[in-house]
C-alpha cells in the first residue's frame, strides 16, 4: 500500500511503502504520535496505531519516546489527492462515438453527460477527464449534426412520395374520367350531378358506381367523409368547364393544394393543367 505521513512542518509526505514507513521510525524521523495516511483514505491515525493494525514483518521497539510536538488527531491542514477520471466524461464519449456510426438516439445523452462532467470536473480538483468529456461533446453534437440531416433527408424523401402519388392519383382519376365521357358523352358536371364542382365528395360516388359501373377503384387512404382525399389529408379540386384560360371551356381542372394545403397559393398545386 502506498503512506503518506505528516512533516514537522504539517506537509504531507509521500507516498513511501510500510518498510520505508518503519525506517523512518527507526531512524527517528517519524515517531509513535506521528500521523500516517493510507492512500484512498480521508483519516488520519497515528503511526502507533497504523503499527498496532497492520503489523510489521520485523518488530517495532515501542520503548521509543515521542519527540515531535504532533498531538493526535491534530488538523494538519494537508490533503492527499487521489485523481480519478469522472465516470461521466467516458460515458459522453462512448455515446458521441456510437452515435456517430448511426445510433441517434445516444447523441442528445452523449452531450448532457459531456456537459455535466465537465461542470464536475471543473468544480473538483480530484476529478479529471476534461478531455475525455469534450470529445464526448464533440462527438455527441456530430451525432445530433448527423440526425438533423437524416431528418431533413426523409422528410424531403416523405414529401416526393407524397407529391408522386398525388400526381399518380390525378392522372388515374384523369382516366377515369376520360372512360366515363366515352360512356356518357360528357365528362361530370354541376348541372347534371348537383354539387360537384363544389367538393370531390360527389365525383367520388360518380367515378365509383355511376350507371351501376366502377370507372375508379379507391383506395381506403383515398376515401374520406370529405371526398376523395390527397396523400396530403385534403380533398381533391374538381371543376367542369374548367377554366377557359388554363384548358378550355370543355375541359375539366382537377388538383390538390399539396404541402400547403392554401387554396390562394396555387402555384404551389398539383394539378392537371
Amino acid at each position: 500500500m502506498n503512506l503518506y505521513y505528516a512533516a514537522e512542518s504539517n506537509q504531507a509526505v509521500g507516498p513511501i511503502t510500510e518498510d520505508q514507513l518503519h525506517e523512518l521510525y527507526r531512524g527517528g524521523s517519524i515517531t509513535l504520535d506521528s500521523l500516517i495516511i493510507i492512500e484512498g483514505e480521508t483519516e488520519w491515525k497515528q503511526y502507533r496505531t497504523f503499527v498496532q493494525q497492520n503489523p510489521p514483518r520485523h518488530g517495532i521497539n515501542f520503548s521509543q519516546t515521542s519527540s515531535n510536538n504532533i498531538a493526535p488527531q491534530q488538523n494538519i491542514g494537508v490533503s492527499v489527492s487521489h485523481s480519478r477520471t469522472e465516470t461521466l466524461a467516458i460515458w459522453s464519449l462512448v455515446l458521441g462515438i456510437i452515435s456517430c456510426f448511426g445510433v441517434f438516439l445516444t447523441a442528445i445523452p452523449a452531450v448532457i453527460c459531456g456537459h455535466i462532467a465537465k461542470r464536475k470536473i471543473q468544480t473538483n480538483s480530484n476529478l479529471t477527464g476534461a478531455g475525455i468529456a469534450s470529445a464526448g461533446l464533440i462527438t455527441g453534437y456530430i451525432g445530433c449534426i448527423f440526425y438533423l440531416l437524416a431528418f431533413i433527408q426523409v422528410s424531403e424523401k416523405s414529401e416526393v412520395a407524397k407529391q408522386l402519388r398525388a400526381e399518380a392519383e390525378i392522372a388515374a382519376m384523369s382516366a377515369a374520367l376520360e372512360s366515363f365521357k366515352v360512356d356518357t358523352g360528357d365528362y361530370p358536371r354541376s348541372a347534371d350531378y348537383p354539387n360537384v364542382g363544389l367538393s370531390s365528395k360527389s365525383l367520388f360516388g360518380i367515378l365509383s358506381q355511376a350507371n351501376s359501373k366502377a370507372y375508379y377503384e379507391f383506395s381506403e387512404s383515398m376515401k374520406s367523409t370529405k371526398g376523395i382525399t390527397d396523400p396530403y389529408g385534403k380533398p381533391y379540386g374538381y371543376t367542369y368547364p374548367g377554366s377557359e384560360q388554363r384548358n378550355g371551356a370543355f375541359f375539366y381542372d382537377m388538383w390538390s393544394t399539396g404541402r400547403s394545403g392554401s387554396k390562394e397559393n396555387e402555384s404551389r398545386w398539383i394539378k392537371n393543367w
